[in-house]
């Protein structure tokens, strides 16, 4: 699909030679082409009306709907005369003629460049003003305006192109303004403008291409009062005008607030640097001394250069940037605060340095490392019941990962792997947990309180946008049986596996939820060691081509995705042979491998998919040890030597393990909203979790969840979704919170 794409870009560039060459043979036939189809498809009487007198590319070519045979039609009338006035029940033309309508459509255009609202720049003098000075809508590269600080036009004045794609400039024009604001979006910078002497050199030179180009042998909307400057058009193929837009050039531009950022922070890195190393006329780079700075990447590139000796004038360097890092940051305000370092929060915060970039955010993480689930779980042979080709960040595929499943050591040692390659782990606060967040209307942004677990302080964050990426899956749940804390034996939940207590030689009791009920259990006579799964491994070879041989592992990556979507088709068609069928293949599994008088109470009552299908892990075949005996009553309480049943049955144990799930649907912070509503609330008025997209929630301004309501797939890898959510609220402008119309 993308080759295609690349293939219809070529074509359409292509017919920029008909609007270059507009003069000699190559025009003339073109325009000879285009007349004998107007001849051939149009009705006699109106093929001189028809056929234009400039030359092709002059107006925007068209692709022929059907419009030259409609003129054919008995119920059509075209009239040539020009329109004299409007009458109460028709039209008068200039010859007098009144012809009678019940309905007038004016297909009449767009009034093109009329600016819709007054916007005034830096010295008062407003855009349309501007505009009129130059003979009409000027700007730099199409983009910024001089006077205009921090503003750009997507789609702005000779960005046009007469003959491709408009969306492709307009995503040339968003990549450019996004590096162009990086520095002021970090705070290095306060504002960028261009010059007056650049923005005139660059229009001076398009003009006098467009002077000798198609668009100025006639009269048209591509220029300024249909016979002025050409306004509109960009006088070169899109990849041209995409060459010009890679990058910004400084020495264009005006720039405000590096003596504002740097004079205290960039001189004193520097007197330090001279006062240690006496080598100041050794930094390279620019500086705010210089001619011209460059913004961001000046104090790496002169620094890293100023400490020429080894290991000691390193960690001097780093510690004087964070020095001086602290110093300048206000600790409590940032642009963006992300609660979770799993998967979500760390993708989230890969994409704001890998596609804004954006240096300022912050990530709270209760935990103390990241990892989020993969770090909190770490129960005998966790691991993925996603194939780990297919559970991983698109952006940064592995290829050596040892089985088709990944097991919880290697997606954590993945996860890490990933937080020093974007350097992530210097945005983190570990040991924290988020109190509440609350929105001001007045300041616009997130007042966040945050607890430290170790030290108990609590302590004040500001955020202009807040990303919950705490997973729905991260609080355990405990079953509602009475006596929980009666139990003198050693007690734990599975998501908090407690490595330290030895199971050997001891009466353990697992237990889990039943069909809602409060819950049965497994009884373990003794230990039960942990039986590795059969996992197909990936050979060396394999993992060879994935690394070497170009797109393998990506369409390894794409088969198992689509292996996985078939997996719908059994929530989807349950009631139907589908259904049926995948019902059948699950139950006879179940008779082969599960011990006889267990089936009944093994085979379910819902259809194959209701709930999470996942692998046996070889569960089934546990169950015909001798040392393990499945109890299939509920329970009645927790004593302090063991469990009582509800047929008053009463079982000793030594160890209990609580495999009970998680607190699905509860917020884990609260959460004020516009509104003064909490997020919670919310939920309970709506009838539990909702959100528009799974993402964003109405009275909740610049706020996404990751992995929100209805988002799980039941199926397929989570991961995939999370970077999805990731990208859309990255490119989303999220200040308005959806509508309620929009979640109906």
């Amino acid at each position: 699909m993308r080759m295609h794409r690349y293939s219809l870009a070529l074509r359409h560039e292509v017919m920029y030679i008909f609007m270059h060459f507009n003069r000699g043979s190559f025009a003339d036939y073109v325009k000879k082409t285009h007349v004998k189809y107007i001849k051939a498809l149009s009705p006699a009487e109106y093929v001189d009306e028809l056929t234009p007198s400039y030359s092709p590319g002059c107006k925007r070519f068209i692709l022929d709907a059907g419009y030259l045979k409609a003129l054919h039609r008995p119920n059509l009338i075209l009239n040539w005369d020009g329109i004299e006035r409007i009458a109460e029940n028709g039209i008068v033309t200039k010859k007098g003629e009144h012809l009678p309508f019940d309905v007038i459509i004016y297909a009449t255009g767009f009034q093109v460049a009329a600016s819709t609202y007054e916007l005034r720049g830096s010295e008062g003098e407003t855009l349309h003003k501007y505009w009129k000075d130059h003979g009409g809508p000027t700007a730099y590269l199409g983009t910024t305006v001089p006077g205009f600080p921090n503003f750009s036009i997507i789609g702005g004045p000779n960005t046009g192109t007469g003959h491709a794609s408009q969306i492709f400039t307009e995503e040339v024009q968003i990549n450019y303004a996004l590096k162009l604001y990086a520095p002021v979006l970090s705070g290095a910078l306060s504002s960028v403008e261009p010059t007056d002497a650049a923005t005139d050199a660059y229009n001076e030179a398009i003009q006098r291409r467009l002077s000798t180009s198609v668009w100025s042998s006639c009269a048209s909307w591509y220029r300024s009062g249909a016979t002025g400057k050409i306004f509109s058009i960009f006088p070169g193929p899109v990849s041209l005008f995409w060459w010009y837009l890679r990058s910004p050039k400084w020495k264009d531009y005006r720039i405000e607030g590096e003596e504002r950022q740097g004079t205290w922070t960039e001189q004193t890195m520097r007197i330090m640097c001279t006062l240690v190393f006496g080598s100041l006329t050794a930094a390279g780079g620019h500086s705010i001394w210089d001619e011209r700075p460059i913004p961001i990447a000046a104090p790496d590139n002169r620094f890293s250069r100023c400490f020429s000796t080894p290991v000691g004038a390193i960690k001097a360097y780093e510690a004087l940037r964070r020095w001086t890092a602290q110093a300048m940051a206000a600790p409590t305000t940032t642009q963006v605060a992300i609660v979770g370092a799993g998967f979500g929060g760390l993708g989230f915060g890969m994409w704001l340095k890998k596609r804004l970039p954006c240096e300022d955010f912050v990530i709270f993480e209760k935990g103390s490392d990241i990892g989020g689930t993969w770090m909190d779980n770490t129960y005998p042979g966790c691991g993925s019941d996603i194939s780990i080709h297919w559970y991983s960040l698109s952006t940064d595929l592995k290829p050596d990962w040892r089985a088709s499943h990944g097991t919880q050591p290697e997606i954590l040692d993945y996860m890490h792997a990933i937080t020093a390659k974007y350097a992530l782990r210097e945005h983190c606060v570990f040991n924290t947990v988020v109190i509440s967040a609350t929105w001001d209307k007045v300041q616009q942004l997130y007042i966040i309180v945050t607890k430290n677990l170790r030290t108990g302080e609590t302590k004040e964050t500001r955020a202009k946008i807040l990303i919950s990426a705490g997973g729905v899956l991260s609080e355990p749940r405990m079953p509602d049986v009475s006596g929980i804390e009666d139990f003198r034996g050693d007690a734990f939940h599975s998501a908090r596996w407690r490595h330290d207590v030895d199971l050997r030689g001891k009466k353990v009791a697992i237990i889990v939820r039943a069909d809602n009920r409060r819950g049965r259990i497994d009884g373990y006579r003794a230990v039960l060691p942990h039986a590795d799964v059969d996992k197909p491994l990936y050979s060396e070879r394999v993992k060879w081509i994935f690394a070497h041989v170009p797109f393998v592992m990506r369409l390894h990556r794409y088969s198992l995705a689509f292996r996985y979507e078939w997996m719908f088709l059994f929530m989807h068609l349950y009631q139907g042979p589908v259904g049926d069928y995948g019902k059948k293949v699950s139950t006879d599994y179940i008779k082969a491998v599960a011990p006889a008088e267990y089936i009944d109470q093994l085979t379910p009552s819902y259809p194959p998919g209701c709930r999470r299908m996942v692998l046996d892990t070889n569960y089934l075949k546990a169950l015909h040890r001798p040392n393990l005996t499945p109890n299939w009553d509920t329970i009645e309480r927790i004593t302090e030597d063991g469990i009582t049943m509800k047929n008053g049955q009463h079982l000793s144990f030594d160890v209990i393990i609580y495999a009970t799930g998680f607190q699905a649907g509860a917020f884990s912070y609260e959460l004020r909203g516009s509104k003064g509503q909490t997020i919670q609330e919310y939920f309970n008025a709506s009838g539990g979790p909702r959100a528009y997209l799974g993402t964003t929630i109405p009275g909740f301004p610049n706020f996404c969840t990751i992995l929100g309501p209805n988002t799980a797939s039941g199926h397929a890898s989570a991961i995939f979704i999370e970077e999805v959510q990731v990208r859309i609220s990255s490119h989303s402008d999220i200040h308005d919170s959806p509508s309620r119309r929009a979640l109906l």
